[in-house]
């Protein structure tokens, strides 16, 4: 209404009021004028607003574009990462790797693919001897000079062998999307120091960090419920470790040839230890064995030089002797000068057996 109005308005003012008694013939053109002006106006604010959407629509497809383009450059960045076969490649369904710099990636989603190690059983000594394994960042004489490894959030576990021998791996970051820790996955990474395992982490696997003779602090989380044979064997510079609650038994050689360990506490949640699980802790003097234990396999403390003291709970019914393979090391072989504390009887039998080896090396079973 208000437009219509300054519209009469001007036209009042160029051509001026109709004289009274103006026939209807000049009041109708008028009235014509006043419709052309108003349809005029209509179709200038209508062109306005075409352009306008066009100016909105030109944009959208520059934005558009440009996505396009963004996304283009990701694909491009993704195939170059594994253009250079030498320096990256794939290592899982949907993870890649790419070395640079002395640090390897790892990126993707799912599951990393699990390695194996090639090797022979020599027929003078009796061992099995390593050649190789099958990671492509091995085989391609990259494990050596890896300095750090970055393993980015959505990769779920490190595959069996992954890691073995970086010798100069320093650092490693592992995001909380892992949940698994292969078997020898940092087997012989001897320059580590340190490392964070996250609360995603529920399983570690056998000998997954065998002969990280620099480690010194490993912290385990709640999350884990199972840590397989070896996993920390020959961790020469361990001083300290704690097992969660989470974990129900100490396996095979778990902490075997940790000679800087001096004391553990095994958890309540524990119910076995296994066969040679504390061989080679020379410099442990102080472990507490909880109520919740049941058995105690075959060497399970062998070579446990400085262990002075030590009480194993009523609630040890079995010290288990392997018959099947001709193993027949006592729990305390090569240990000297210790007092072992029991109670019940359910141990006479087993002491009895072993009285000769007591004796030879100063070991005394009280009875409490």
């Amino acid at each position: 209404m208000k437009r219509t109005f300054v519209i009469i308005m001007s036209l009042i003012l160029v051509v001026g009021l109709p004289a009274c008694g103006q026939d209807a013939e000049s009041t109708g053109e008028l009235e014509q004028q006043i419709e052309e002006s108003e349809i005029e106006n209509r179709e200038s604010e209508q062109q306005g607003e075409e352009e306008t959407e066009n100016d909105e629509s030109e944009q959208q497809g520059e934005e558009s574009e440009t996505e396009n383009d963004e996304s283009e450059q990701q694909g491009d960045e993704s195939e170059e990462l594994i253009e250079n076969t030498e320096t990256s490649g794939k290592c899982g369904e949907n993870i890649i790797w790419y070395y640079k710099n002395e640090v390897l990636y790892i990126t993707g989603t799912g599951e990393m693919e699990d390695y194996e190690d090639i090797g022979y059983m020599s027929d003078l000594d009796g061992w099995y001897y390593i050649e190789e394994v099958t990671t492509p960042w091995y085989w391609r004489n990259l494990y050596e000079k890896i300095d750090e490894i970055i393993i980015d959030e959505g990769v779920t576990s490190i595959g069996d062998w992954s890691f073995y021998g970086c010798s100069s791996l320093r650092e490693i970051t592992i995001p909380d999307s892992v949940t698994v820790i292969g078997e020898c996955a940092f087997r012989e990474c001897s320059g580590l120091t340190e490392i964070t395992i996250p609360d995603s982490v529920t399983s570690i696997g056998d000998d997954a960090f065998l002969d990280c003779s620099s480690l010194e602090e490993i912290m385990i989380p709640d999350s884990v419920t199972s840590i397989d044979g070896g996993a920390f064997a020959g961790c020469s510079s361990l001083r300290e470790i704690t097992i969660p609650d989470s974990v129900t038994s100490i396996s095979y050689g778990i902490f075997a040839r940790c000679s800087s360990l001096t004391e553990i506490t095994v958890p309540g949640s524990i119910t076995s230890i296994g066969a040679y699980a504390f061989y080679g802790c020379s410099n442990l003097t102080e472990i507490t064995i909880p109520d919740s234990v049941t058995s105690i396999s075959y060497g399970a403390f062998y070579g446990c030089s400085s262990l002075r003291e030590i009480t194993i709970p009523d609630s040890v019914t079995s010290i288990v002797e392997d018959d099947i393979l001709g193993i027949n090391e006592n729990i305390f072989d090569s240990c000297s000068d210790l007092t072992v504390y029991y109670s019940g009887n359910a141990l006479d039998e087993y002491i009895n057996s072993h009285q000769d080896v007591w004796d030879s090396n100063h070991i005394t079973w009280i009875k409490q």
